[in-house]
């Protein structure tokens, strides 16, 4: 348990409105009341879960297919100004 009026006086120091602190505070205590938030064992379980390696390898490709969509449309540009110079 926290004391929720010493953390309102913070945000109205720097500026807020009462409201605006309220509000901020009794959001910081709903979350502290209802820990919905990740341990890092649980990340640490999530990340062993994903496989790194294969997200690498589809971003690669992903932007090793752009380049060579960039790549050809620059080409095709080049090529049409040719045309229009002979």
């Amino acid at each position: 348990m926290f004391d929720t009026h010493a953390i309102a006086r913070q945000p109205t120091g720097a500026g807020l409105t009462a409201e605006q602190a309220d509000a901020i505070t009794n959001a910081v205590r709903q979350a502290a009341e209802h820990g919905d938030y990740a341990t890092r064992p649980e990340l640490e379980a999530l990340a062993t879960k994903v496989d790194l390696a294969s997200l690498e390898a589809r971003l690669t490709w992903r932007f090793a297919g752009a380049m060579l969509a960039q790549t050809l449309a620059i080409l095709g540009g080049v090529l049409a100004m040719l045309r229009l110079l002979e």
